[in-house]
């Protein structure tokens, strides 16, 4: 930041003048710049306190003006000041062991984001009396904003878990009511599986954040289409779908093109799948349209399997939206709608 390259600036100027008596001063001086470390100190006795200009910098106060415990306190975050009373009124009591270790928040008065300080200083002692109190603060606020981030990302991680696991009990309970034989159950509930863990290998190779429905739907294809990439045509706007709903999303189209390889226009028999997103007012829409080489007079019933019903129930009640799955002569059209955000 600006005001911090102005601070360290007017440190070198200031440690220029008045010298440095030795190399050992001279070593500490280059050490708390490097560091972005202010030094204070603080006189109990008259409640006055000399600040550098990194701190003046970090508490938003102009360089001029008198500090003292007042200075101070007033821009330490309301929730954080009497965590800062407690410790540095514990510090400079003869009885206490004269030092300060904490963590705390600063509203900089001038307007700047707030920051994350760590402070830490030892109060010298005469007669039984606290004379002054020296330290040092440095920002610390990447450093916090990491752990939180990091900590909102184990938290995702523990409910993703939960949910996935959940998932696959269903699969594998549910996978078991139309399959005809172990092998068929296996089959199903492996190639499940395997979706699913490709929406993890997804998420992760786009840093855990959205992904691009056409992008889903191309990855998941490749499995099913070989060489022959003609046969699924995607046109419309791009779609992004969040990271707590890529998982859903991919089972479903795992199912579509799953059931379009056996018994429509991915099998061997022929035909072509064409899939058109748009978005209106907030919404998603994505249109599953198969053309099968010859119509079929008499098309068979929607099946009561799992894949049917994730695609006319589980999926829409996730995406908090609306399916329609249609078994024409001409193939299969699935429709589905669901908002943008949750």
């Amino acid at each position: 930041m600006k005001e911090m390259e102005e601070a360290d600036a007017s440190y070198l100027r200031r440690q220029h003048v008045l010298g440095i008596p030795n190399d050992e001063e001279r070593r500490m001086a280059v050490a708390l710049l490097a560091a972005q470390i202010g030094v204070f100190e603080f006189e109990p006795q008259t409640g006055r306190a000399y600040w550098d200009d990194r701190i003046r910098a970090l508490w938003g106060v102009p360089s001029g003006e008198e500090i003292t415990y007042e200075t101070v306190i007033a821009q330490v975050h309301p929730d954080d000041q009497e965590l800062h009373n407690s410790q540095t009124a514990h510090a400079i009591d003869p009885a206490g062991d004269g030092h300060i270790d904490i963590e705390y928040r600063v509203l900089p008065r001038d307007g700047k984001p707030m920051r994350w300080i760590h402070a830490i200083a030892d109060c010298q002692f005469s007669e039984g009396r606290a004379v002054r109190l020296v330290g040092t603060v440095q920002d610390v606020t990447a450093r916090r904003l990491s752990e939180e981030r990091t900590k909102l990302l184990m938290h995702e991680l523990e409910h993703r878990v939960k949910n996935t696991l959940t998932t696959i009990i269903s699969v594998v309970k549910m996978s078991g009511r139309t399959a005809t034989d172990i092998a068929e159950y296996t089959r199903a509930i492996e190639d499940r599986l395997r979706s699913m863990a490709s929406s993890h290998e997804m998420l992760r190779n786009n840093d855990w954040s959205a992904v691009d429905l056409h992008q889903i739907i191309r990855q998941e294809a490749s499995g099913f289409l070989g060489d022959d990439h003609g046969r699924l045509v995607l046109s419309g706007d791009p779609v992004t779908v969040q990271a707590n709903r890529v998982l859903i999303v991919i089972m479903a189209v795992h199912e579509l093109l799953t059931n379009a390889s056996k018994y429509g226009a991915l099998s061997p028999s022929g035909g072509q799948v064409v899939v058109h997103t748009r978005v209106a007012d907030g919404c998603a829409h994505l249109t599953w349209e198969e053309t099968l080489p010859v119509p079929v007079s008499d098309p068979a019933p929607v099946s009561q399997g799992f894949g049917s019903l994730l695609l006319r129930q589980i999926v829409p009640a996730d995406l908090l939206g609306e399916a329609t799955y249609d078994q024409r002569p001409e193939g299969v059209r699935y429709d589905i709608a669901f908002p943008l955000d949750d």
